[in-house]
């Protein structure tokens, strides 16, 4: 019960907690914060990580406590995630004998792969483009992208794009967010909410694969 107060305690005034953690150790914080956006498109393994509540929890923060800078933050998430892309794209570029060969490649869902091809086929560029903004296909695209003839120069153009587009809604959201005066006082709680917001933006997610993705697919 005691840990229980403990844990609910952190949780509800994290802001406090944080604050001096990225005064003392700024490098560390921006390297963590960083790794987590490389991670999830550059291996398929860890395509479950929350990148988009991470720029979004991460910007509101920045406007309630002022601890992070802007011109470090936001451009450090922007050239992590082109990077992630970029070693998922080189990687499936390594394995696409084997994806050809065999029409799938190890952990990944024959199925996911299949309906990623039918999504590149028909919408090249634009399914680049716009699968930034759906999990699981913004780590799926880019490996797929690599397993075509599509040079790295071509996806490289429209990953920066996307990646321009993706990086300035969520930073926007958590900037405006963040400036909501009950959020500036009740941040902690708020933290909560966004736990809530990560289950919800999942489940929307899912339903746009299937709305759209799934519907584009059967054209």
């Amino acid at each position: 019960m005691q840990s229980f107060e403990t844990f609910f305690e952190y949780i509800v005034h994290i802001d406090k907690y944080l604050e001096p953690l990225v005064k003392q150790q700024p490098f560390w914080c921006y390297f963590v914060l960083g790794i987590i956006i490389f991670s999830e498109t550059a291996f398929i393994v860890t395509a479950f990580l929350p990148s988009d509540v991470v720029l979004f929890s991460a910007c509101s923060l920045m406007m309630v406590k002022n601890i992070f800078n802007p011109f470090i933050l936001i451009p450090m998430f922007y050239l992590a995630a082109v990077a992630g892309d970029s070693v998922n794209f080189a990687i499936g570029r390594l394995l696409r004998k084997e994806v050809k060969k065999n029409g799938k490649v190890f952990f990944i869902k024959q199925e996911n792969l299949e309906k990623t091809n039918k999504i590149f086929e028909k919408s090249g560029g634009t399914a680049v483009i716009l699968a930034r903004f759906v999990p699981l296909f913004r780590t799926l695209v880019p490996f797929v992208t690599g397993v075509s003839f599509e040079s790295y120069k071509w996806f490289l153009k429209r990953n920066m794009i996307g990646v321009a587009f993706w990086t300035t809604v969520f930073c926007t959201l958590g900037v405006l967010f963040g400036r909501i005066k009950f959020v500036q006082t009740h941040f902690g709680l708020v933290v909560i909410g966004i736990c809530f917001l990560t289950i919800l933006t999942a489940t929307i997610s899912l339903t746009l694969r299937k709305l759209i993705f799934d519907k584009h697919i059967k054209k």
